[in-house]
């Protein structure tokens, strides 16, 4: 089971490294929007507590009517 501080473990660093990327804590790192999208990068639990898998989305930042 990966834990909140293991995540932050992994994305401190990049967080620290590139301008772009936001860590908001927990398990998510947010990237600076791009156009009307943002994308984030999270860590997901598994039931083993050394393995996790890690998962990316791109989101729209407005919704069209």
């Amino acid at each position: 089971m990966t834990t909140a501080r293991q995540a932050r473990t992994i994305f401190r660093p990049l967080d620290g490294r590139q301008a772009d990327f936001a860590y908001t804590g927990g398990r998510e790192l947010w990237l600076t929007p791009v156009h009307h999208t943002v994308s984030r990068v999270f860590v997901d639990r598994s039931y083993e507590r050394d393995v996790f898998r890690i998962g990316w989305a791109i989101l729209p930042t407005s919704v069209s009517a």
